[in-house]
């Protein structure tokens, strides 16, 4: 134990919630998952184990469920998919942290990152959807700064190598 009453591997515990970054693809003016195809139709996710249910909480270290979360904004998938949005998220709850990103028990959408390239079609899409979720539009570009505005990020020495 050090002075401080705590293993030095042990992770301190979280004040607020957590920042993070994801990617959805805009379906029929619904944001959805590109890999699970879980629908978001509220700004609030509570993630559930969609292999076994019944065995565990999301998320769990022998699965790749809850809900992820990558540390950095992702820049690319907006710019090459054209149904493709990126975003800002706050996890908390059960949090697992990997080197490339994070899984969360719970998610929040904060802002969609729009594009200044995009047709006027996918812009609208966008923005319609963030209206309807109550959530922030941002330059795609500005994400990480805007990000410090609605929690915090991880110390860098909470994630593991």
């Amino acid at each position: 134990m050090t002075d401080r009453g705590r293993d030095a591997g042990e992770a301190p515990d979280l004040i607020e919630p957590v920042i993070g970054f994801r990617n959805w693809r805009l379906i029929d003016g619904v944001l959805t998952s590109p890999y699970s195809g879980v629908a978001w139709e509220e700004p609030l996710l509570c993630a559930r184990c969609l292999s076994t249910p019944d065995l565990h909480l999301a998320p769990d270290p022998d699965c790749d469920c809850g809900v992820s979360a990558y540390h950095e904004p992702q820049l690319r998938f907006s710019t090459v998919d054209f149904q493709g949005v990126s975003g800002i998220v706050t996890l908390w709850g059960r949090v697992e942290v990997h080197p490339d990103r994070l899984r969360g028990e719970y998610a929040r959408v904060e802002a969609l990152a729009v594009y200044d390239r995009w047709s006027r079609r996918q812009r609208t899409g966008v923005e319609a959807v963030a209206a309807q979720l109550g959530v922030d539009l941002v330059d795609l570009h500005d994400q990480a700064d805007a990000a410090i505005a609605y929690g915090a990020a991880l110390p860098p020495a909470a994630v593991p190598a």
